[in-house]
């Protein structure tokens, strides 16, 4: 799902319930953000940046919303050993999905500042 899509699903309202506990909405900068129970988790910028955050949800269904809302094309997450990956389409390897991880228009992660 990308921007246009969120911005049709929206109908010109600012916010939307998706499922029981998912909602989108739109942000007075323009940005939308997918809300999952009480967590932002993934937020899109006018330029089209993604931002993921899980609010310390490493969940099946947090991974699931994610990767649903991702527009085609860009990496997705998957879990090995109980860790977080990105599988990205031109890297051989996966890399490790840090919380508030950043993925651009043409499919680069930018990554977030590790927190110890």
């Amino acid at each position: 799902m990308n921007t246009t899509d969120i911005a049709k699903l929206l109908a010109g309202r600012s916010s939307r319930r998706l499922s029981a506990n998912t909602s989108v909405r739109r942000e007075a900068d323009g940005s939308f953000v997918l809300r999952l129970h009480s967590t932002d988790v993934l937020t899109e910028d006018a330029a089209g940046n993604v931002t993921v955050r899980t609010g310390g949800w490493f969940s099946a269904t947090t991974k699931s919303r994610v990767n649903e809302h991702l527009a085609a094309g860009l990496p997705r997450l998957f879990q090995k050993a109980r860790l977080w990956y990105w599988s990205i389409p031109s890297f051989a390897s996966p890399v490790t999905f840090l919380d508030g991880d950043t993925v651009t228009p043409d499919g680069r992660v930018l990554r977030a500042e590790p927190r110890y």
